[in-house]
This record gives C-alpha cells, structure tokens and sequence, in this order.
C-alpha cells in the first residue's frame, strides 16, 4: 500500500463500529489511513480510490470506492452517490444480493471486518457478571435498562464507550443480551454467547442488518427478544436461544485489498 490512503467513515462517530474501523485497518494494512468524511461522496477526496469497511454504510459508496466488509442498512436500499469501483467482500448474504439486484458485482466473501478484532486485540477481564447487556445508542434511556443498572449480578454496556473497554466488559460476562448488532458481533467473535433484543422501534431498518449478519455466520435466531417493561432477566435466561457460528475468517481477511 501506499504511505497512506483514504478510509470513509463517519468523522466524530461515536457508536462501536465508526471507532474501531480505523483500528482495524490500520492493523491489517500497517498504515494509519487518512479519514475521509462519509457523507460527502467523491468530492470528500482528493484521492479516486477510497475504501469502506466496517458497518452499515454500503449505500454511502462512490465511484471511487472499494468496499471490505461493509453492509445495507435496510431492504431495498440504494446508493446516495454512485455505485462503487470494486466490491470485494460485503457483511452478509442479503447486501450480497441487494448489489446483485442493482448490477454491482460482489464475490460470495461474507463477514463484519470487527470478527477479526481478537487477532489484533486481547481482552481485559474484569470482575465476572452473568448477564451484559448491550443496548444500541438509541436505547440506553429505556426505562427497562435503566432498572437494570440497580441490579448487581448485571453489566450494563455502553457502545458508545471506549472501544476496547467496550471489548473487554463483554468478555467479562457469562451471557450478552443485546439489541446493537456490534454488541452481538463482538460476543461472537470472543466466543461469548448472545442473543438479540428488542428494546424500542429506534433501531433502524426492520432487522435487516441483523438477519443480513446471521446469515453470514450461520446463524438461526432471526427474531429478536421482545422487551417489555414486565420483563423479567430469568425469563431471558430460561429462554436463552444457544448457537455457534461457523464463518471463514481466513478468506474473509484474504479478500482484503489493503492487506500488507
């Protein structure tokens, strides 16, 4: 690769994945990528090749862009600028065949970028917990998570923390229960088990990233756990949906254009 080279993200993100991507990238490739801000199309660089990797971003491409890893966000999404310059592995099965559908050519290479995170990073392990849990941005003022932090036996995890605490708070937890796809994604990449919730109708695109994700590792759970203000953390115990995900991380991190 050349000494550096634009990476699409959204500059000033605060979830997990807008974070870590940079991270992530800068460890496969050995170079410190130049953040180039997502939402401005080709104009945001002076470069005619950008890259995108982690997250459900796929619709932000342009002309100049070569997608690792990235995903849709919703059925029947399509691109705000333009189609990308390559494609050369995407998130899940489903943004697989939404390309398809809208001419783009994309190899049958799945897999969130963030399920290579442990080949990079060890956790911290903190003081144990049976239970995590994990809301997406939009539901840590739901009054059910916010009874949760009164209760000792529970961790309740913010995505918007610090990456790597994020991390390593998940891998001090017995069981995740999540309703941020990146909270499920990390719990399966350190072998932590999970299992997706609903918390609130503020996560957007019906599920589709989730099921998109599942699919890539093979997963069955494609429905979350609804959440209501009666439910009880036994109830989520005893109804706990147990899985192991089968995935090739190897060709996954073949398919990487700016490996060194």
């Amino acid at each position: 690769m050349e000494k550096t080279f634009d990476l699409k993200v959204f500059i000033g993100g605060q979830n997990w994945g807008d974070k870590i991507s940079p991270l992530l990238v800068e460890w496969i490739s050995g170079v410190k990528p130049n953040l180039i801000e997502i939402r401005g199309g080709a104009d945001a660089s002076k470069s005619n090749l950008n890259f995108l990797t982690v997250g459900s971003i796929l619709d932000y491409c342009d002309k100049n862009s070569v997608v690792w890893g990235s995903g849709f966000i919703r059925e029947g999404d399509d691109f705000k600028f333009a189609a990308p310059q390559k494609v050369c592995a995407v998130r899940g099965p489903l943004s697989r065949k939404r390309l398809l559908e809208l001419g783009v050519e994309c190899p049958e290479i799945f897999g969130d970028p963030a399920l290579l995170f442990p080949r990079y990073y060890k956790p911290k392990i903190l003081s144990h917990k049976e239970i995590g849990i994990v809301p997406h941005f939009v539901d840590l003022d739901v009054g059910w998570v916010r009874e949760r932090l009164e209760d000792p036996t529970v961790r309740v995890i913010d995505i918007n923390g610090d990456p790597f605490e994020v991390v390593d708070q998940i891998c001090s937890c017995e069981k995740i229960f999540s309703s941020s796809l990146h909270g499920l994604i990390i719990a399966d990449a350190y072998g932590v088990k999970s299992n997706w919730i609903k918390l609130s109708e503020g996560v957007w695109g019906d599920g589709y990233k989730f099921r998109d994700y599942f699919l890539s590792v093979g997963r069955k759970e494609a429905e979350p756990k609804l959440i209501k203000e009666d439910t009880k953390l036994k109830e989520l115990v005893d109804d706990f949906s147990d899985y192991e995900i089968n995935i090739d991380l190897d060709k996954l991190l073949a398919a990487c254009p700016f490996r060194r």
